[in-house]
This record gives structure tokens, sequence and C-alpha cells, in this order.
């Protein structure tokens, strides 16, 4: 689902199919323009998914409530969770990285 340059409705997008694919490990939607709103669309999904271990939302630019909220579904996930990509979010700030530690 990578470089469609959806916007946040690339975030909706993918809560839908984690909602739809319970097996689903991975799911990249890197390079698709995906903001705060997107990424809090998405947070609800994660939280709730039983198998997901990796996200890779490079390229994007979730912004530091974005990074909060999958973070905080991250960290309630019953899922064996282990890796989430943001490199190249830019508008993420070191202080927007405190919740991933």
């Amino acid at each position: 689902l990578g470089s469609n340059a959806a916007g946040d409705d690339a975030g909706a997008a993918a809560a839908t199919a984690l909602r739809r694919c319970a097996a689903l490990a991975t799911l990249s939607v890197a390079a698709n323009e995906i903001g705060p709103e997107g990424a809090k669309a998405l947070a609800p999904a994660i939280r709730d998914h039983a198998s997901l271990r990796e996200l890779h939302l490079n390229g994007n630019r979730v912004g530091d409530k974005g990074v909060t909220s999958l973070c905080v579904a991250i960290k309630t996930t019953k899922a064996p969770f282990a890796r989430l990509i943001l490199s190249e979010n830019f508008n993420v700030t070191a202080g927007g990285m405190k919740p991933l530690a």
C-alpha cells in the first residue's frame, strides 16, 4: 500500500485492512503522506489487531501527535509487535520521540 500519496485516507484504509485481515503480520504504508490524523485513525486497529508484528510508516508526516497515538496503541496491543519504522517523518521532533522509549 506504499507510495500512493493518499494522505490521511491511507491511514483509514490501512485501519480497514487490519480489521479485515486478522492474520496480517506486516503492514507497509510508506510514502503515503499520512499525517497525524491518519495515524490516529490507524491506532485503534493496531491496538485491536492480534498478529501484527511490523508497521512501516517511513516517508510519511505523522508528526508528534501521530507518534503518540501509534505508541499508545502498540503498547496496549496483545499482538507480538516488534518493529515500527518511522524514518523520514521529518515533522517528528525529538520530543515527539519520547513515547517510543
